[in-house]
This record gives structure tokens, C-alpha cells and sequence, in this order.
């Protein structure tokens, strides 16, 4: 399960924050709130709550931060994943 939930007055100028597992079934939902808004501004990422990211999650978070997301806050676990080359 994951949970998405929001701060700030709009998705682009706040923080989107995902908690529970990062999953393939939440992907494109996740990838959705990021493209919903036109504007080129983009919200922070809080994964401080976020307890598993499977492949295809681990991919999108890495899309995102080519994209120019910026992560507030997240788990070692998380970090791991994210510097790790393994594909």
C-alpha cells in the first residue's frame, strides 16, 4: 500500500510526500502527480516514510531526480537505492 498526500498551496511549489511501499502498481500514479502540472515547477519528494521501493519504483525515483526533483528527506534505505549502479 501507498499512501500519497500533500503540502503546500499547490502540487508544483510544495511537497509531495509517499508513504508505505513504492511499488510497481503505484508507479505511474506517483509519475502522474509530478506531469499533472504545467507550470515547470516542480514539488519536493519527502520518502521519509516510504519502507520498500521495488525496481520499477527504485527507476522512477531516478527519472525524477534527473528531472530535477529534489528529495527532502529519506531512509538509508532509500539513499542505498538510489546511488546503487545495479539495475
Amino acid at each position: 500500500m501507498l499512501r500519497i498526500s500533500f503540502s503546500g498551496s499547490s502540487v508544483s511549489d510544495g511537497t509531495v510526500k509517499l508513504e508505505g511501499k513504492l511499488l510497481r502498481p503505484w508507479v505511474e500514479e506517483v509519475r502522474n502527480h509530478f506531469l499533472a502540472d504545467d507550470s515547470g515547477s516542480l514539488p519536493r519528494l519527502d520518502l521519509s516514510c516510504v519502507t520498500f521501493v521495488d525496481r520499477e519504483g527504485t527507476e522512477l525515483l531516478r527519472q525524477l531526480l534527473r528531472k530535477g526533483v529534489q528529495i527532502g528527506s529519506c531512509s538509508a534505505f532509500v539513499t542505498e537505492l538510489l546511488r546503487s549502479d545495479c539495475k
